[in-house]
């Protein structure tokens, strides 16, 4: 089968998928409160900065905490941040997938027993968050 062709298949699998149908109802709702988009719009801004900090191997300010605790009061943004989180995770297992797919990982235990805990599996933490993937034996 053509590459290309199963990318878009794969593009259209996501887009179906629970975790982007739920992150797009939650969006949806969000933008219909005021008071709860501006709250996100300075979550965002505050994330964003803290991981900037973070990179630069700063600091983290207690701003981001006192945001992200406001913002998890609110349950529009709660929401919408779990929904993210599910949407983060789904898209990081496959990208997992498509990266220990690639490496060839052995098809006879792999990271189960020889890779000391740094093949893609493990480094991506696919072993312990791949939700009931079974299509690959490895796992």
């Amino acid at each position: 089968m053509d590459i290309l062709k199963m990318a878009k298949q794969l593009g259209e699998a996501i887009a179906d998928s629970t975790e982007m149908q739920e992150l797009k109802k939650a969006e949806a709702m969000l933008m219909l409160d005021r008071e709860a988009k501006e709250l996100y719009q300075k979550y965002m801004k505050a994330k964003f900065k803290k991981q900037k900090a973070e990179l630069l191997n700063k600091n983290v300010t207690s701003d981001f905490r006192e945001i992200e605790n406001r913002a998890l009061k609110n349950p529009l943004l709660k929401r919408l941040i779990s929904c993210q989180e599910s949407f983060n995770r789904l898209i990081k297992n496959v990208n997992a997938v498509m990266a220990f797919a690639i490496e060839e990982t052995p098809l006879d235990g792999g990271c189960f027993k020889k890779c000391h805990g740094n093949c893609g599996k493990c480094t991506e933490g696919v072993v312990n968050s791949c939700d009931g993937y079974t299509d690959d034996k490895t796992i």
